[in-house]
């Protein structure tokens, strides 16, 4: 095969495979980088309403109208049935059932007293109070690009280079 037509053949086909005019990209993306000026923290002051419950002591305590008799009547019951099971024989369970009848009633009287509720004279309301914080909401980035400054933000701190895409298309004219 001759030197020559080694090369007409390679040549036609890169030829074939180049697109014509028609079937060339509209527009071609390229990456180039600029040089960042400087990168300043943007900081935004948050408001916002927050529940708060407030607690503060009243001049005449409240009184407990809660009624415990049910609770130390079971208190009591369970109380007896467990301290019968102590006791091994005839006075010994009948002292261990009085010992724990009371012990279970007075534990059930407690516990029936004891709830979620604030202790007498202290009054608890809940209330919307405004708080306010900082939150870092990114960068405003100054950079350098083909001698021209330009400014954006960004979610990050670019650090001394920024990645730039750019973009070559044709004007078209409606003219």
């Amino acid at each position: 095969m001759s030197k020559h037509f080694f090369w007409s053949v390679l040549l036609s086909g890169l030829l074939i495979n180049q697109p014509s005019a028609e079937e060339r990209p509209y527009s071609t993306v390229t990456y180039q980088y600029g040089t960042v000026l400087s990168a300043k923290p943007i900081i935004e002051v948050v408001k916002e309403y927050q529940p708060t419950k407030i607690c503060f002591e009243q001049a005449k305590p409240i009184e407990s109208n809660k009624d415990t008799t049910g609770a130390q009547v079971v208190g009591g019951i369970v109380g007896a049935v467990i301290g019968s099971k102590v006791g091994k024989k005839g006075g010994t369970k009948v002292l261990g059932a009085t010992a724990g009848a009371i012990i279970g009633s007075s534990i059930g009287k407690e516990a029936a007293a004891t709830s979620d509720t604030p202790a007498p004279g202290v009054k608890c309301k809940m209330e919307n109070k405004l708080r306010e914080f900082e939150r870092h909401a990114g960068f405003r980035v100054v950079y350098l690009y083909q001698g021209e400054q330009f400014v954006t933000e960004l979610p990050y701190d670019p650090g001394n280079e920024l990645k730039l895409k750019v973009e070559v298309a044709p004007v078209i004219d409606n003219d």
